[in-house]
């Protein structure tokens, strides 16, 4: 699932501004984007991480 940044930044405004006076429901599905979008984020870190440790690891011809 992906959730777009054009999500996110409204979300975290509202929150912002609305505060207490929002209801429950409302702000549970905007803390839910803002949750849901960081997942993407760790995972691209993850693999970003992983490609450099076999890069360091492995080398690109087997004979090398």
């Amino acid at each position: 699932m992906h959730v777009p940044k054009t999500l996110v930044f409204p979300s975290m405004i509202y929150i912002k501004v609305k505060g207490k006076s929002a209801r429950l429901e409302k702000k549970l599905w905007h803390w839910f984007n803002i949750v849901l979008f960081f997942f993407p984020c760790c995972g691209t870190i993850s693999a970003v991480r992983l490609i450099i440790d076999n890069v360091q690891t492995y080398s690109f011809f087997a004979d090398a």
